[in-house]
């Protein structure tokens, strides 16, 4: 009986020590700043970054948080498992609790000189696993002022002076905005299997001289899932992807890619191959090579944002990508949308990050009323357009547009050229 309870002993001791830890993170804290509790939490996230250990989850309260008090050039190495959560108000004690919406956290690299990407830091994450499974998640932050044009934000390498990849490893990206930085998001030239996964992230106004996403290694398989990438620019290189490589894969699912300008507007690889899976996507130009089986169900009309200029990228109502997603691809871990509303709406799911939960419309159908005082968008007679000639030019084909009584012009009075107007669609 003793021997029993001795190992029992043992057992919890060191079984007990190995278990993830929580450490927490927020600027406003006052206590003892050792990431132990929110009253004792560290005020910066690179602290608890240099501090954990295989396993640990990092709790992030809103606010806005510099990556690194580091020299810009070196990143933050990840040869274990770390998640980043952010969402929180500093109250929680279970991270179901927690609204990234409401609880805005920012993770920036601008180290103070906003008129120069140079100054910001150039990779916030290395993964490389020399000895273990390397994996980083991060979910429900936002990255901003990421890498810059000579460096990637985040990466696996594998040349001279770097690291042999020698385990698997993982990076996965969830319920996350990525805005406003320059350079690779995220590059892998590794010689073995590496999986990435961005799900439900919007990515916007991310400048760059070469591709977003390059898998040039070997074996690595690579999802983006109810993503929406808009307003970025590349100067030159292969589209926002490169593949190549021995048996890598890259799958893009409900997502929209929109309002870029990419060259080519799509992505590039070695060579036309079946690795290369595109479904229920809204782009421009989705690909050169869409008579592969891969690609199906691939949406070419504006996906009508609500307001792209204003960086509102919701979809209005009569999107073409309501309802047009396919909720088998995304993963059981997916409850909420970037805006941590219900992912899947009415049993259907939308294409992009964002769920729209309005159910007061009617497919199809464009409002007008001159006396409405809503929203002035056409989606019900509340938010009815107040002139004819807007709802002319957001209808699509096929479209129906309902008019209440009053007078209305039927192009803008302030067109005084106007002799009549052309219907082409």
């Amino acid at each position: 009986m003793k021997t029993k309870l001795l190992i029992t002993a043992f057992l919890t001791i060191v079984f007990g020590s190995l278990q993830a830890a929580i450490i927490f993170v927020d600027k406003d804290a006052t206590g003892a700043n050792n990431g132990t509790s929110w009253t004792n939490a560290y005020n910066e996230i690179y602290d608890a970054i240099f501090n954990h250990a295989d396993g640990d989850v990092i709790w992030v309260a809103e606010g806005t948080y510099v990556i690194s008090n580091l020299n810009k050039d070196i990143p933050h190495e990840i040869n274990d498992e770390l998640t980043i959560l952010g969402g929180f108000n500093g109250t929680e004690s279970n991270s179901t609790a927690r609204n990234w919406d409401e609880n805005i956290t920012i993770i920036t690299g601008e180290r103070g000189l906003t008129t120069s990407q140079y100054d910001n830091h150039r990779n916030f994450f290395k993964l490389q696993n020399l000895t273990n499974h390397a994996s980083l998640k991060i979910n429900g932050c936002i990255l901003e002022q990421i890498g810059n044009d000579d460096n990637p934000g985040i990466y696996f390498q594998s040349n001279g002076t770097s690291f042999q990849n020698q385990n698997p490893s993982e990076l996965i990206i969830r319920n996350t905005i990525i805005r406003n930085g320059y350079g690779q998001i995220y590059y892998a030239a590794v010689s073995s299997e590496t999986t990435m996964t961005f799900e439900n992230t919007l990515i916007r106004d991310h400048d760059n001289d070469g591709v977003f996403f390059e898998f040039s290694g070997d074996e690595s398989t690579n999802r983006l899932v109810n993503c929406t990438i808009a307003q970025c620019t590349q100067n030159y290189g292969d589209g926002f992807y490169s593949l190549s490589g021995a048996s890598n894969t890259i799958e893009i699912h409900n997502s929209i890619v929109w309002a870029n300008s990419f060259t080519p507007a799509w992505g590039a690889s070695a060579a036309p191959n079946d690795n290369e899976i595109v479904t229920h996507t809204i782009s421009e130009d989705v690909c050169e090579d869409c008579g592969l089986p891969a690609y199906s169900n691939l949406i070419s009309s504006n996906p009508k944002f609500v307001n792209a200029a204003a960086n509102n990228f919701h979809l209005q109502p009569l999107s073409p990508g309501i309802n047009a997603g396919n909720g088998a691809e995304i993963s059981g871990t997916i409850v909420y949308d970037l805006d941590h509303n219900p992912r899947v709406s009415f049993g259907l799911i939308d294409i992009g990050c964002f769920e729209e939960t309005e159910i007061s419309v009617i497919p199809g159908v464009h409002f007008v009323d001159i006396d409405a005082t809503g929203a002035n968008v056409g989606t019900s007679w509340n938010d009815a357009f107040t002139s004819l000639y807007d709802a002319i030019d957001a209808a699509l084909p096929g479209e129906q547009i309902w008019v209440a009584e009053g007078v209305y012009f039927v192009n803008s009075p302030d067109n005084i050229n106007f002799d009549y107007y052309y219907i082409d669609k």
